[in-house]
């Protein structure tokens, strides 16, 4: 994977089974599967994780019916976050994402984090604040729009915003072409 684990489970929900199948079907060393694995989780455990992202996966992004259920996952993902790193942002965002957008995505990152560790790249992009000086930041625009994005924020009593149809994310890239950090939104459709 090129967009690294932990970016993909903080930030990325699939949308349909095409790219459900693409990451979590995959069982070789490189795969979501093996990760969950060298994490601790039993085999047990990693099936019920791929078959909640199955259930996900499955469910209409354009049915409004459905829009409570991807809050709820966002929310979940924002609250195991906040557990585990502690209240150090202000919101957590969940990007949904189909097949084409993921891999478009990676591809992007990959190609992206040769111009930007160039010797130009490194005089003329931007080194994220607070990352290490090995992540530099690009705006995705991708050749469709997200057709969802959800920001939690972590005070309370502050309802989630959820925006359609996005147009485009910053995100930041390491050397080595990888996708670790989410940055902000750079359009969208609030709902």
């Amino acid at each position: 994977m090129v967009i690294r684990v932990d970016f993909l489970m903080k930030h990325i929900c699939l949308t349909g089974m095409d790219a459900w199948e693409s990451i979590c079907k995959p069982r070789d060393s490189q795969s979501l599967a093996a990760w969950y694995s060298q994490n601790g989780l039993t085999n047990v455990q990693i099936e019920k994780c791929l078959d909640d992202w199955a259930k996900i996966a499955q469910l209409d992004i354009n049915d409004p019916q459905n829009l409570q259920k991807f809050i709820s996952v966002a929310q979940n993902v924002s609250e195991s976050r906040e557990k585990e790193l502690g209240n150090r942002f202000k919101y957590s965002t969940m990007l949904f994402l189909n097949d084409h957008l993921y891999r478009e995505l990676n591809e992007e990152t990959t190609i992206i984090a040769d111009i930007l560790f160039s010797d130009f790249g490194k005089a003329n992009s931007k080194i994220i604040p607070g990352k290490n000086k090995d992540c530099r930041e690009f705006d995705y625009k991708p050749s469709e729009p997200i057709p969802l994005a959800i920001n939690i924020s972590r005070k309370p009593g502050i309802p989630p915003e959820v925006f359609r149809n996005v147009m485009g994310v910053t995100v930041g890239v390491d050397s080595k072409g990888n996708c670790i950090h989410f940055g902000k939104l750079t359009g969208g459709v609030a709902v």
